[in-house]
């Protein structure tokens, strides 16, 4: 009974429903604007939160406690990610804000169920002065419990028996916003007559609590399977109706038993069917739309809506592999493959330069999706690569490199993918903005693993220039962007910056250590094979690149390239990247003395390398141009 006349008097008085609504909507909007600026401004307390789920499998088995707030059942008012840290100011200025709109909102809530269980006039007092009434009660009542909360999970940490104690004893003193309200107390008299009700009382209470948190439970059961926009809208709206619903008849239920009055629901019941269907139609108009219009804010889209962008239409994507390089060098020599694709797009903001540069974009890039096909009794599985289209949110922070500066969603700033589900796990990316505004670097990875073991931005700021991971090298993914088409001396220019970061490793009796210089040459990088030259003196390695200088080596090298177009350019250059690319003659594990070659093939012909090893030990590379 107490069930049905409270989601009746909800659904005839649709205005209880809107003011939670319109409490977080209006949040999303100011933390919107905030975290897109690097304030975190996130709402830091409510009475009935929940604690932030840990998985995806996401059961909340919550209570709704004097407002409905999406929050308690975990879900967030703004999508934005949160900085590390703030301005702390700011933020306590905004705490004092949040907690008076919060205990305001509270006080016209409860103060508005009051008057539609009582059937009191509805047309001699607003909204304002109800809340006004209770207002300075309640704020007291929210600032006590969240100065109380720190001291809780203290004694929870340290001593589990006392905290539970403690938490126990705050919730004997839950009653006391639903009596200043119900009965006008003042806030002394409800903190000492509250726990004496809810003794008295908890049985009674309990099928009423347990009936809310199923209800809850089931509710965040379907939530959990749907994307985070839906999850927002519906989880306002559901939530929002099933809270309110309860927290009424909780109300009603209380109200009798202090006054052992069972037949408030037949009364003036004309009253409440009186009301003009016009207003309470366009009450739920509000109730539906308003969530929608969170949704947005929640995005950061009020923020970035009227924003012009830039669009990158020319595009390359690499990788880095396990390449004989790589691994002939102990794992210290990064090579890359380069892949150009006309479907490979980025639209983004790009304000002027000075501070921050905030925004929303979309790109077309490459994802990794499961694939499967059924032959007969057996299935298969593999990962394929796919183009989609990502929608993101960011905020980029000026970096100084060596004078030269660059944006990157690293060092304080963020990004975060609007669309989920979009690859076969997690992924996530950081941006990095330079060469003023004319390259955008993004990378790509799996949640899973930690990015920060791979970026490494070339000395001059002009190009993001990542290592080779050692363990999970197929889960990275380099996409760069330009204003400018690419060239072949582009793509040359990126991988030198990236031999001026990289370090040399390796022993001589590695039997691919000879292909750190295959890549060198296939680089046309001059100055590396000089680098490389100083360094295999260390091994008692015998090299003829000294003969050249390194100007003179990049000139050689960059004209066996001829006119190639890029598509010819990559086919010769990419061998680098891979494993058994180059042709090996004359080999032999026979001779004490192995002289062999390994073939460079370049557009112009080919370089060979003649290679000594004696008793294993790599001892001479002669390079011989075509």
């Amino acid at each position: 009974m107490n069930v049905s006349f409270g989601f009746k008097r909800v659904l005839k008085h649709p205005s209880i429903l809107l003011l939670p609504i319109v409490l977080q909507v209006f949040i999303s909007f100011v933390m919107g604007f905030a975290l897109i600026f690097g304030v975190n401004l996130s709402p830091t307390y409510s009475f009935g939160d929940a604690a932030p789920a840990t998985s995806d499998v996401n059961f909340q088995f919550t209570l709704p406690v004097f407002l409905p707030l999406i929050e308690d059942i975990n879900q967030s008012l703004s999508f934005v990610q949160l900085t590390e840290s703030g301005n702390w100011m700011l933020s306590s200025l905004y705490f004092i804000f949040y907690q008076l709109l919060l205990s305001m909102t509270m006080a016209m809530y409860l103060g508005k169920i009051k008057q539609v269980i009582l059937l009191e006039r509805h047309d001699e007092q607003s909204l304002y002065k109800i809340g006004k009434h209770y207002v300075g009660r309640i704020l007291v009542f929210q600032l006590v419990s969240f100065l109380c909360l720190p001291g809780l999970a203290l004694l929870l940490l340290a001593f589990f028996p006392l905290g539970i104690l403690a938490f126990i004893l705050l919730i004997l003193f839950s009653l006391t916003p639903y009596l200043i309200v119900l009965e006008d107390k003042s806030l002394g008299d409800a903190l000492s007559d509250s726990p004496r009700y809810l003794k008295k009382y908890f049985v009674k209470f309990l099928p009423l609590a347990l009936g809310a948190s199923v209800s809850i439970l089931f509710l965040s059961l379907i939530l959990q399977s749907f994307p985070y926009a839906i999850q927002y809208y519906m989880g306002f709206v559901a939530y929002t109706l099933i809270g309110s619903g309860f927290i009424t008849a909780f109300m009603y239920q209380l109200h009798t038993l202090l006054h052992n009055n069972d037949e408030l629901e037949g009364a003036n019941e004309a009253t409440i069917q009186g009301q003009a269907k016009w207003r309470r139609w366009s009450l739920f108009g509000l109730v539906l739309f308003l969530p929608l219009l969170g949704v947005k804010f929640a995005f950061g889209q009020h923020v970035t809506a009227f924003q012009n962008h830039t669009a990158f239409e020319n595009a390359i994507y690499y990788k880095s592999n396990w390449s004989d390089a790589f691994n002939g060098s102990e794992q210290t020599m990064t090579t890359y493959g380069f892949e150009q694709n006309d479907a490979l797009e980025l639209s983004m903001p790009l304000p002027d330069r000075g501070g921050d540069l905030y925004g929303r974009g979309n790109l077309t890039w490459k994802v990794d999706k499961d694939k499967s096909a059924t032959a007969g009794n057996s299935t298969s599985h593999w990962e394929e690569e796919e183009f989609v289209t990502s929608e993101f949110i960011y905020r980029l922070v000026p970096v100084s490199q060596n004078g030269k500066e660059y944006y990157a969603t690293t060092n304080g700033g963020y990004v975060e993918l609007v669309k989920e589900k979009q690859s076969n796990e997690p992924m996530d990316i950081a941006i990095f903005v330079m060469n003023e505004g004319n390259d955008v670097f993004v990378f790509q990875y799996k949640k899973r693993f930690n990015p920060e073991t791979v970026i490494r931005i070339d000395d001059d700021g002009k190009y993001f220039v990542p290592s080779t991971s050692s363990s999970n090298v197929e889960d990275f993914k380099y996409f760069w962007y330009s204003n400018e088409p690419f060239t072949k001396d582009r793509i040359l220019n990126l991988v030198r910056a990236k031999n001026e970061v990289s370090q040399f490793g390796g022993n001589t009796d590695r039997y691919v250590f000879e292909y750190m210089v295959a890549a060198m040459l296939q680089e046309a990088d001059g100055e590396a094979l000089l680098r490389f030259d100083e360094y295999s003196k260390q091994l008692n390695l015998t090299t003829n690149l000294s003969d050249k200088t390194a100007i003179e080596w990049t000139a050689e090298l960059e004209k066996l390239y001829g006119d190639a177009d890029l598509t010819t350019f990559l086919s010769y250059f990419n061998k680098q990247n891979e494993q058994n690319e180059y042709d090996q003659v004359g080999w032999s594990d026979e001779e004490e003395i192995n002289a062999y070659q390994v073939i460079v093939p370049f557009l112009e012909g080919s370089i060979t390398l003649n290679c000594t090893r004696k008793e294993g030990q790599l001892t001479n590379i002669e390079v011989v141009l075509p």
